[in-house]
């Protein structure tokens, strides 16, 4: 049976070989090929449609994401030439602040004036108003007016400047411990905050903030979304150079810097630069009025150290890790005093209260003499270390690095 089957298939393939290969018709080929075009075709031209829809779809996504520039305003002669902005430009308040300005300065009725904010803040501090204009002497004058939360209808001068650039400025901005009273000094019975208040420019739709006098540091984007104004309490420590104030036009950063400045009787930091540093000792440049012996060097972290000798642009400034420095402290919130002394390389606590419950991490602060208060704009020393008695010190320098030596208020800038 097995050898009738294979004769079977080998007759089959014999008779497969006689009759040759079987033919296509040309005219099916012809067929197949037309369709196989067609379809390549089709496939072409499908994948240009979905090509230009792509790109019709991304430039238009484009066009919609990306944010207009920040608007240009015009300076108006050496004024910022902003529009006055706020809930009371229709009010006697600008009228109240111009009288409050021209009050309290010696150099005499104020001309040309520029309201930029004239506003009430029905939570913080009552009115604030920015105005711009020109002193007695014919020089452009800028000045920022408050209440208090103390007292919200009485407006004080709390500051008193130059007016700023006219082209450069996107911001003017103050911070100070000073303005929760009418009077600019905390009562004694509480513990005081910092105020910053900002105002940018035409264009600006929110702002940012952060300040090394904060241990949970509000960063860019923890700032509350208040368009053109920003007023918000920081813990008392927060000063002008220990704050930085960000500006943002559509979700874009258009300014990052320190704030402009504090208000009267606040201390003044007068830029100076480093010239050389060893492990405890720094040489610095700076202006001649400001380089005294005695007076606190700082950085946005903290105090660097004490100015001990002085000569012209330059001064010998010893760090706070130095063996033969030293200087009362304090601890920061709970206000217990203690000292600090510098070992050589490094720093250490002395004389601390048994109640004083100082561990690792706890802010250390000092006094800063030249704010004419201890309760406002202290310098942060540093932090404890693991043994709750060595000090990280907060700041850290090298050559031309830029410092600030802390100076009290005078009417006039330096």
């Amino acid at each position: 049976m097995t050898d009738s089957i294979e004769l079977l298939q080998q007759r089959l393939h014999d008779l497969a070989d006689e009759l040759g290969p079987l033919p296509v018709p040309h005219e099916e080929i012809r067929h197949r090929t037309r369709r196989l075009r067609r379809w390549r075709r089709a496939g072409s031209l499908a994948a240009v449609a979905v090509v230009v829809v792509v790109a019709v779809v991304t430039v238009s996504v484009a066009l919609v994401v990306r944010p207009a520039p920040m608007p240009v305003t015009a300076p108006d002669g050496p004024f910022l030439g902003w529009p006055v902005t706020g809930n009371a430009t229709g009010t006697g308040l600008l009228a109240e602040a111009v009288q409050v300005w021209d009050s309290t300065r010696a150099s005499g009725p104020h001309t040309d004036i520029h309201a930029l904010l004239v506003d009430r803040d029905p939570v913080l501090l009552g009115p604030v108003v920015v105005l711009e204009g020109r002193d007695a002497q014919g020089e452009p004058r800028l000045a920022i007016l408050t209440g208090s939360a103390e007292d919200r209808d009485a407006l004080r001068l709390r500051a008193d400047r130059p007016a700023p650039n006219p082209v450069a400025t996107r911001v003017v901005s103050m911070v100070s411990g000073r303005l929760g009273t009418a009077t600019g000094i905390e009562p004694l019975d509480s513990r005081p905050s910092a105020w910053l208040f900002a105002l940018g420019a035409p264009g600006v739709t929110g702002f940012g903030y952060h300040s090394t006098a904060v241990d949970q540091e509000l960063v860019e984007g923890g700032g509350p979304d208040l368009g053109r104004r920003l007023l918000v309490s920081l813990p008392p420590g927060a000063t002008p150079i220990n704050t930085t104030v960000i500006a943002r036009h559509a979700g874009t950063v258009v300014f990052r810097g320190p704030a402009d400045g504090g208000a009267i009787g606040d201390a003044v930091a007068v830029p100076a630069t480093v010239l050389t540093r060893s492990p405890d000792h720094a040489r610095i440049q700076g202006s001649p009025r400001a380089l005294l012996p005695g007076r606190l060097v700082a950085t946005p972290d903290g105090l660097l150290g004490r100015i001990t000798t002085a000569r012209g642009e330059e001064a010998d400034v010893e760090l706070v890790t130095a063996a033969s420095f030293s200087i009362d402290a304090l601890t920061d919130i709970t206000y217990r005093p203690l000292r600090l002394v510098g070992t050589g390389g490094n720093a250490r606590l002395d004389q601390v209260p048994a109640d004083a419950h100082v561990v690792a991490t706890n802010r250390i602060v000092t006094v800063d003499p030249a704010q004419h208060s201890d309760r406002l704009g202290t310098l942060t020393i540093g932090r404890v270390g693991a043994t709750g008695h060595d000090l990280v010190p907060a700041t850290e320098i090298s050559d031309l690095s830029r410092v600030y030596v802390m100076v009290e208020y005078e009417a006039e800038p330096r």
